[in-house]
């Protein structure tokens, strides 16, 4: 696998040179003459890449023997591979669809050969590679919002659902039942069982993702205010102080204690970080915990936490 490679037979494209390298897998066709009329003639199918990325891999799966097809290009038949029986196994990858780059889509590389032990040395092979790479989840937690995209939402996740499944990845599925269920969980579930997942997945709109965000963040931030800056708020000397009484800024001038107060914070030589930046008598900043979607507002106004329809 390594160093000059091996030859195998890759689908659509015939005979290759496969080379297993630290951060991907790379193949040459033994026949380039053979390579404009693969898939580069279909314009509804990805473009064929000539290195596979093992972070764009998400599954590699051992197959049955069966038939590998040959070049698309049908006038052209190479050793007489067109449609030949073989043992196979497949790489599957997410890559960027040709006819909406912007797009994610998934693909299947699929492989071939005579040998059933090349085959299972391969998938052992590359197996290994993409588990050895790190933050690839395990277990996530997915939230469904059964209307969204026009009632829509369960058909969105069973489509993609086999992917998780082919992937390994274990998924706890919650179809949310009503306005605020995703919150409620979330706010609900220990920091212990919260960490059992990887990540958390939100089939909906902007209101089933606000309320996955503040759920996960309500109890968890217990910061009342940002530290202040080093610095922030302090003249550097005296003379500073003149000069702001000197500039008489919207026509006021600091009281004499005002200034005794603050040369005594410059005598000090000292920094407090964690002192905030406003009075804290005052209101600052945004309470995470007035998003609970059970509880209203008590100044009537409107609120950023989008809710999800009934």
């Amino acid at each position: 696998m390594q160093g000059d490679g091996e030859v195998l037979f890759l689908g659509g494209v015939g005979e290759v040179t496969v080379t297993l390298g630290h951060d991907g897998l790379s193949f040459l066709p033994l026949h380039p003459e053979l390579g404009s009329s693969c898939l580069s003639s279909i314009g509804l199918l990805p473009k064929l890449e000539n290195k596979i990325k093992f972070s764009d891999v998400y599954a590699v799966e051992l197959l049955d023997e069966g038939p590998v097809c040959g070049p698309w290009n049908t006038r052209i038949v190479v050793q007489s591979k067109k449609n030949s029986e073989m043992h196979r196994f497949a790489v599957h990858v997410i890559t960027r669809s040709r006819k909406h780059p912007s797009q994610l889509v998934p693909y299947e590389y699929l492989f071939g050969h005579k040998d059933p032990e090349t085959c299972k040395s391969w998938v052992e092979h590359l197996s290994a590679c993409i588990n050895n790479e790190q933050d690839r989840p395990k277990n996530l937690m997915v939230f469904v919002h059964p209307l969204c995209g026009k009632g829509r939402g369960c058909k969105n996740w069973e489509m993609v659902a086999p992917l998780f499944d082919r992937a390994k990845v274990n998924t706890k599925v919650i179809i949310t039942e009503r306005a605020g269920h995703a919150y409620d969980t979330l706010a609900s579930i220990s920091d212990k069982e919260l960490k059992k997942f990887d990540g958390v997945v939100a089939v909906g709109g902007d209101g089933l993702f606000n309320e996955i965000l503040n759920g996960l963040l309500n109890l968890r931030n217990k910061t009342s205010y940002p530290p202040t800056p080093e610095g922030f708020g302090y003249f550097g000397s005296t003379e500073k102080c003149q000069g702001y009484r000197n500039d008489g800024l919207n026509n006021s001038t600091p009281t004499s204690d005002a200034v005794k107060n603050v040369m005594l914070r410059v005598g000090s030589n000292k920094s407090d970080d964690h002192e905030p930046l406003l009075s804290t008598g005052q209101s600052v900043g945004l309470d995470i915990s007035s998003l609970n979607p059970n509880t209203e507002s008590s100044t009537g106004g409107s609120s950023s936490f989008s809710l999800l329809p009934k």
